[in-house]
Formats: structure tokens, C-alpha cells, sequence
């Protein structure tokens, strides 16, 4: 392929496109198609500047890998765009679900308070690429069955939210792939309730910092649905981590918001 790409043919078939050959210099006809005979300047490029760029287009040429940890706490009940809560980031998830390329992968969390076994969390699907193959089934076949169940997962008690956003980030990095970039995906409407022996926030941001590693970066990415949601302190989680924090007060806002969150490059 590069051997064509520089080869006389490709040559003779630019200049007749009119551009420019590899000294800079135009066809002896450039002036009738408006190209001036004299090349223009070179621009300075900035080498770290040049890094910088490159770094970004790798990043975005790389597939996500994301855990996506869901509140099932019963203020999910709550009306919202023509039912609740948790039917509307049901329908939202499996709509964004089915626009993301097979070579990402997901798993997906519920959490609450208390769930199994005295934790927040329950892990509902491993983190697989979507077009993996889970016992028989795609993963994105798996994921969208649990998602149907979030619904029907409601428990009352309260919200773990900053124990849960630890432990799965500890778990992604655990499950970390140099190949994607690694993310925790948090949706809640509501605040921290698990104030009884749970950590503070201020012991969350502290321990996010000192477990951080630069080898194995993982971002937490924060949709805070509805008003009740506590945006602030998912903003500085995701401050922490190099992630973001969305808001979604609009039910209509959701699946957008959903959408670009999972796209979050950093």
C-alpha cells in the first residue's frame, strides 16, 4: 500500500488533482485552478504539542470498558418521563445499549443498601466485550436481560453510594485492559445514606487518591438523575478519578446523557 501511495502513478495522479508535489512545488497549470506557484510557508509545529495531539487520537481510536453500576435504592419509585425512575435508566440504558460497537465491553452493577451478604453491590454481569460470547448468549444479550430486571430491583434502606463507587473501582482496575479505556459508570438519584460504619466522602476522595495508579488509570464517569440526585459529590469523585459527572433533571436528558458518558474519553 505504500509503495503505491509513493509510487509515480499515485504522483502524476495528485498533481493532475492539483496538489502540490512532495518539494511544495504546484503543476506548471496550478494558476489556472487558483494555486499560487510559490509554496506557501511551513508551519512550527510545537513537538509536545504534536505528542499531545497523537495522544489524543490514540485515545479516541481505543474502545471503553466500562462497569456500569446502577442505583436500585427505592427512591427509583419516583415518577419520571411517563413512569419512574428506574424504568425510565432501564429504557435509557437499553437504548444506548444497542448504539455502542461490539468491541466495547460492559458489565453491569445494581446497588442500594445491604444487598448481599451485608455489601452494597451485587454484580449482575462480568465485564465482557459486547460481542463475547456469555454462556451461550452475546454479552450484549445478557446485559439487556438484566437491564429489564433493574425495575424489579428496587430495596428499601438507603443508598451505599460511596462504599459501592470504591469497590467498583477496585474491581476495574482489578479487571483492567491496557487496550481500552477503563471506566466506572455510577447512576444514582439520590445522596449517600449508608452513614452507619459506611465511608465518608472525604475518606472516599482520600482513598481514590492514594490507590490510584498512573498504569492502570480507571475514571469514574457520575450521572446524577433527577433533582435529588447529589451532582457536587459526584462531581468531585470524578474530579478524582479524571472522570466527569452529568446531570439529568429532565427525563428526556437521560438517554443523551447516557449516550456521551459512555463515549467519555477524559
Amino acid at each position: 500500500m505504500v509503495r503505491r501511495l509513493t509510487s509515480d502513478t499515485a504522483r502524476t495522479a495528485a498533481l493532475d488533482a492539483g496538489f502540490r508535489d512532495r518539494d511544495g512545488s504546484a503543476a506548471a497549470d496550478a494558476a489556472d485552478a487558483g494555486i499560487q506557484q510559490i509554496a506557501p510557508p511551513a508551519v512550527e509545529l510545537d513537538p509536545a504539542g504534536v505528542q499531545t495531539l497523537l495522544g489524543r487520537l490514540s485515545s479516541l481510536a481505543l474502545p471503553s470498558r466500562i462497569l456500569a453500576v446502577f442505583d436500585v435504592s427505592t427512591s427509583m419509585e419516583a415518577p419520571a418521563g411517563g413512569g419512574t425512575r428506574a424504568t425510565l435508566a432501564r429504557d435509557a440504558a437499553k437504548a444506548t445499549l444497542s448504539l455502542v460497537p461490539g468491541n466495547y465491553a460492559l458489565g453491569l452493577w445494581v446497588f442500594a443498601y445491604q444487598l448481599e451478604n451485608g455489601q452494597d453491590w451485587v454484580e449482575l454481569v462480568p465485564t465482557r466485550e459486547l460481542d463475547a460470547d456469555a454462556e451461550g448468549r452475546p454479552q450484549r444479550d445478557v446485559l439487556d436481560s438484566q437491564l429489564d430486571s433493574i425495575p424489579g430491583r428496587l430495596t428499601p434502606g438507603g443508598t451505599g453510594l460511596y462504599d459501592t463507587t470504591l469497590a467498583a473501582v477496585r474491581a476495574a482496575r482489578e479487571d483492567y485492559d491496557p487496550t481500552a479505556v477503563n471506566s466506572v459508570l455510577v447512576l444514582t438519584d439520590g445522596t449517600n445514606e449508608d452513614d452507619a460504619g459506611g465511608i465518608t466522602l472525604e475518606n472516599l476522595l482520600i482513598q481514590l487518591a492514594a490507590e490510584a495508579n498512573p498504569e492502570r488509570p480507571v475514571k469514574v464517569i457520575g450521572v446524577a438523575l433527577g433533582p435529588d440526585a447529589d451532582l457536587a459529590a459526584l462531581e468531585q469523585i470524578a474530579e478524582a478519578t479524571g472522570g466527569e459527572a452529568y446531570s439529568a433533571v429532565d427525563p428526556a436528558d437521560l438517554q443523551t446523557v447516557l449516550f456521551d458518558a459512555l463515549r467519555q474519553r477524559g
